[in-house]
């Protein structure tokens, strides 16, 4: 699922970025959308290996 996110952004960022440039006319706005994307991907991964871990606890028990 992580490839999977990778790719489809991987793909997606070019074209995300150059409407965004063009919009705002800087690619400051471009940089800081990314900065979000990436944080938010790894909030995703953090929140998957947590909740993986707590299902691991549940089952051992």
């Amino acid at each position: 699922m992580s490839q999977m996110g990778g790719y489809v952004m991987g793909a997606c960022g070019p074209l995300l970025m150059g409407w965004i440039y063009d919009q705002s006319g800087s690619f400051k706005s471009s940089i800081f959308a990314m900065l979000l994307i990436v944080m938010a991907m790894i909030a995703v991964q953090v929140w998957m290996t947590v909740g993986n871990k707590e299902a691991e606890g549940q089952v051992r028990r």
